[in-house]
Order: structure tokens, then C-alpha cells, then sequence
């Protein structure tokens, strides 16, 4: 992700399981420093880490309904 340009922050959710154990959720949310780095990321769809495909998507905010 870091060729696409800096990253300020990355967050893995985790989801606490019956036995009261967490585990990873299978996405993560990363923030780039400037536009542009996010813009080339999801322009360029997929990419290959450690032997795993990733793929990339522009994240949508989440509307709350009470």
C-alpha cells in the first residue's frame, strides 16, 4: 500500500467472539496521508501481499439509524 504514497493510519477491526476471544475481521480501513495515494490505490483494484490478493475499494460512511 505504501507504493501508492504515505499512509497516515491503518485500522483492522476485530470481532469479540462467544468464548470472549477476538479475532480479525477479514477487511481493514487504511488512511493516506494525501488524496491522491487513495485515488491510485483504488484505481489500481487489487494487489498481491505476502501471497494474498487484497482487494481495494474507497470506503463509504456508514449512516446510523437510531
Amino acid at each position: 500500500m505504501k507504493r501508492f504514497g504515505a499512509i497516515e493510519k491503518v485500522k483492522i477491526p476485530y470481532e469479540e467472539l462467544r468464548n470472549g476471544n477476538k479475532r480479525r475481521r477479514q477487511f481493514a480501513f487504511v488512511t493516506f496521508k494525501e488524496e491522491r495515494g487513495a485515488t491510485r490505490a483504488v484505481e489500481e483494484g487489487e494487489i498481491t501481499v505476502e501471497f494474498s490478493t487484497l482487494r481495494i475499494e474507497r470506503a463509504l460512511e456508514r449512516v446510523r439509524v437510531f
